[in-house]
């Protein structure tokens, strides 16, 4: 957590560029290797709270609160998904489920764990909602919309974390 906060500062300050080295890494200061977008929503929204100057105390607000949100927005995508799949109180099932269950998304979720991994969740799961949506029969231009949504969030989700070709491969 405290290294996407270092580069998020830092982020913030620059908004919105973000610095292509790390000195504090490796003494040769290798490049930054983690991707961009959590790190650009979370800096983005603290930029726009601070009107384009944020204190460090709204940089370190937003970065605390933006993952227990995204976890919660994880729990509502999870029970669409259930209810999509199979009924209603599957949906209500699978996301008191996950709500509750100890582990890594409760570990990655909660206030002041700043990390992209919440971000992945969301963004799995919303990418996996819309692959549903647009694989089921209706109107060919909602097909459309709803493929390009999960396109758009695939995308947001390769951009989130460097190892995400997984979920291509399973798509």
């Amino acid at each position: 957590a405290w290294y996407h906060m270092r580069l998020i500062d830092n982020l913030t300050r620059n908004f919105p560029h973000r610095s292509p080295v790390d000195p504090y890494l490796a003494a040769d200061a290798p490049v930054v290797s983690v991707p961009l977008l959590f790190d650009l929503v979370v800096s983005g929204i603290a930029w726009m709270i601070g009107l384009g100057a944020p204190s460090p105390r709204t940089v370190e607000v937003v970065g605390a609160l933006v993952p227990p949100i995204m976890g919660g927005l994880t729990v509502v995508v999870v029970g669409l998904i259930g209810a999509r799949l199979f009924n209603r109180r599957v949906g209500f099932l699978a996301a008191g489920l996950l709500a509750i269950a100890p582990g890594q998304f409760l570990a990655r979720s909660v206030i002041g764990f700043t990390d992209h991994h919440v971000a992945e969740a969301l963004l799995t799961a919303l990418t996996l909602l819309s692959v549903f949506a647009a694989l089921e029969e209706g109107p060919p231009r909602r097909r459309l919309l709803t493929a390009l949504l999960a396109g758009a969030a695939l995308a947001a989700y390769l951009l989130t974390w460097s190892g995400g070709a997984l979920l291509v491969f399973v798509l």
